[in-house]
């Protein structure tokens, strides 16, 4: 038991420097490209293209500056959903930082991106599109770790290069670790063929518990649907269904700002349906 332990800290540890790296480069990015979207781009033709394509950027709190957005009625219900598809929370850093999984990156986060797409655009066409308020603004909230994300000019200092990819390394990394700890007892206790039989047992179901994990309002289940999709303990559909669901804060926030809860039921029920039968017929065919 304690040599499984320390298997896994070590597995986890090695994580680490690329973790905290890739967290570097993604604050670099937020700083340079946030400060150029407004809420203009969420409104438009184009508005699913830009809400997809924002949701990949590994940050919870684009998702929940969509949820304010659309409680606001400045963004269609389909640019919601495109970017609560597309987010896929902290499986891009946690992919990129272990060199084995980075080959999963690309069908990963493609699949997303064009599910994401055609679901904002279809969403868009058959919901009765309100008339949507303007606004001269730019995007601007509050995301993972109480970090802001502001459309003002950026700040370049210590504090957002060092100190906030610090926070996400350390948050991750300890959820990361928690996880190995559990898979390495797992099998110890129960071994490896036992774990491939039950998960093989799951089959076609699979999916659907990604889906559900996924609703996790909690960057805990982006991690743990990512670490075990990385170790090849769930396949490539079963990834898409509970990551395409887990839209990080953002359905928290849902039902707090937004007033209807039918709809937001509504909300929910689809995109966890939508994202369970794309992850089943994912698994189907691969």
């Amino acid at each position: 038991m304690i040599h499984a332990i320390h298997h896994a800290t070590i597995d986890t540890l090695k994580m680490l420097p690329l973790l905290f790296l890739s967290y570097v480069f993604i604050e670099i990015i937020e700083k340079f490209a946030t400060p150029k979207l407004s809420t203009r781009a969420f409104s438009g033709k184009l508005a699913p293209v830009v809400g997809a394509g924002v949701g990949l950027i590994p940050q919870c709190g684009l998702s929940v500056v969509a949820t304010n957005l659309f409680s606001k009625k400045h963004i269609a219900l389909g640019t919601l959903m495109a970017v609560y598809i597309s987010t896929s929370d902290e499986a891009l850093p946690i992919l990129l930082s272990n060199p084995q999984a980075i080959t999963k990156i690309f069908p990963l986060l493609g699949i997303k991106f064009a599910l994401a797409v055609v679901v904002g655009y279809v969403v868009n066409l058959l919901v009765r599109k309100k008339q949507l308020q303007e606004t001269d603004g730019t995007i601007g909230g509050v995301g993972c770790h109480h970090h802001e994300i502001s459309g003002d000019a950026p700040e370049h200092t210590l504090k957002s290069y060092i100190f906030h990819p610090l926070m996400h390394t350390a948050t991750v990394f300890a959820f990361l670790w928690a996880v190995n700890i559990i898979f390495a007892m797992l099998v110890h206790f129960v071994g490896d063929e036992r774990i491939a039989q039950v998960l093989s047992e799951v089959g076609i179901f699979a999916p659907a518990i990604a889906g559900i994990v996924g609703l996790i309002p909690n960057c805990a289940a982006s991690i743990i649907i990512t670490q075990m999709y990385s170790l090849g303990q769930i396949g490539l559909g079963s990834a898409v269904a509970g990551l395409s669901v887990s839209a990080g804060l953002g359905i928290a926030v849902l039902f707090k700002q937004n007033k209807n809860f039918r709809q937001n039921l509504a909300i929910v029920a689809f995109l966890y349906a939508i994202s369970v039968a794309v992850g089943t017929l994912l698994e189907l065919i691969l």
